[in-house]
């Protein structure tokens, strides 16, 4: 059984503007030991996809229309904020975009860190047996990230760390209370491409060790076809095509994601043959009635206007949502 398994959720915010339609049906699994890249365009769901796994999208004003989100087999949608509690830090972990906004710059590293390992043991800071563990456990994790001199840098500020240095601090601390599911959202955007290499090493060599699952939401196919097992293509708030990184990368069967792909530059890109996508992401304000991909995509048919597509087994795990899943690129 799948550790997360997102099914058919259905996301909406209200605005001055009307009620936006998010996330449109999601279905969505991700096993231990795997790594599961979520990728789209900017605007396409996926951070508020993540949010909702950790159940951090304010509801209300944001309302699941349907849906669950199973986490080891219990929907987390109908848990209380102090369950929810009980599972953030603990059994699910989150590393936020950008280090700079998401370490309080007045407090040092130490003390945030250890705030985060009280609550994951369970424990309060009046209790210097707690204190001294939850210290412990924040020094051993900064030297697991690759940070030097542990001991004293806990007593640093922020500002002290580089971008890499403070990126790794985050993901000590979303690692700290040992959770069974990681969500890391754009977790090099911030960085430089040398520094995103060791961050995505990092990561790579922490699921091998401790067999935990991984959503992780990018961009950028580059760092999907390094780090990750598993890939879920995401337009419009809804998974159009999901499968081994093998199988999605080496067989799209989607329009949307060979445009992804081809819009990539490689070693074998001339000058003037890279492909760009045209038109724009559909208006989350006006539901579209079929494939919200058909107005962009070159090989759209009349009947592609008429009804949202299912999804469509092409064995080993791949499945797609396109009528024409099985014609030939």
């Amino acid at each position: 059984m799948a550790l997360l398994s997102i099914e058919n959720l259905h996301l909406s915010i209200p605005s001055f503007e009307g009620e936006a339609q998010i996330l449109n049906g999601v279905d969505l699994s991700v096993e231990r030991g795997q790594i599961c890249g979520l990728v789209g365009e900017t605007g396409c769901g996926k951070s508020l996809t993540g949010l909702s796994v950790s159940k951090l999208v304010a509801s209300p004003p944001a309302r699941y229309r349907q849906g669950a989100i199973r986490f080891d087999g219990q929907d987390i949608l109908g848990l209380s904020e102090g369950a929810m509690r009980a599972l953030r830090g603990r059994r699910i972990g989150m590393i936020f975009q950008d280090p700079t906004t998401n370490l309080n710059p007045l407090f040092r590293i130490g003390e945030q860190m250890v705030d985060v390992a009280l609550h994951s043991m369970g424990a309060n800071r009046w209790s210097r047996s707690a204190l001294s563990e939850a210290r412990a456990r924040a020094i051993a994790m900064l030297e697991r990230v690759g940070i030097q001199d542990a001991h004293n840098r806990l007593d640093d500020y922020p500002h002290q760390f580089s971008g890499g240095m403070r990126q790794r601090v985050l993901i000590a601390m979303a690692l700290i209370g040992r959770p069974d599911l990681l969500i890391a959202d754009e977790p090099t955007t911030a960085l430089d491409v040398s520094v995103q290499a060791q961050i995505l090493q990092l990561l790579f060599d922490i699921v091998r060790e401790d067999n935990i699952a991984v959503l992780l939401i990018t961009h950028n196919l580059g760092v999907v076809a390094r780090l990750c097992t598993h890939v879920a293509v995401m337009y419009a708030g809804r998974i159009i095509e999901r499968g081994t990184m093998a199988d999605v990368f080496n067989q799209p069967s989607h329009p949307y994601t060979r445009a992804l792909l081809n819009a990539v530059p490689t070693q074998k890109t001339r000058k003037g043959t890279l492909q760009g996508l045209g038109g724009s992401v559909p208006d989350p304000y006006l539901p579209h009635p079929g494939c919200r991909f058909a107005p962009r995509c070159a090989i759209a048919e009349a009947r592609c206007r008429d009804a949202v597509p299912s999804e469509t087994d092409l064995g080993h795990a791949h499945a797609v949502a396109c009528i024409k899943a099985g014609d030939p690129a």
